[in-house]
């Protein structure tokens, strides 16, 4: 608590436990990573649609780095047992 008296600004963290050791863990998250846990959790989005969307709303002119930070993050919280799938594509079903 301290350190946010003294440093001001927004700070985004997950509590979870580890599913097989039921260790309580925290995760440190970025805006990106926030935006992209929301996202695939409340909206059933692709990394990619995510990724477009921020594109879009920020007028990026590339959206390789957003997609490759995002893959990060969901990799890392796989590693963490956190996340179980995620889709980088959203394939059409027939």
């Amino acid at each position: 608590m301290e350190e946010a008296k003294n440093h001001p600004g927004d700070y985004f963290m997950m509590v979870y436990r580890h599913p097989e050791t039921r260790e309580v863990l925290f995760a440190d998250l970025t805006a990106l990573d926030t935006f992209t846990f929301e996202n695939i959790a409340h909206e059933q989005l692709s990394l990619s649609d995510i990724a477009a969307g921020l594109k879009l709303q920020f007028a990026l002119s590339d959206q390789h780095p957003l997609l490759t930070n995002m893959i990060a993050f969901v990799q890392k919280m796989m590693a963490q047992k956190l996340f179980l799938g995620y889709a980088v594509e959203r394939k059409e079903q027939f």
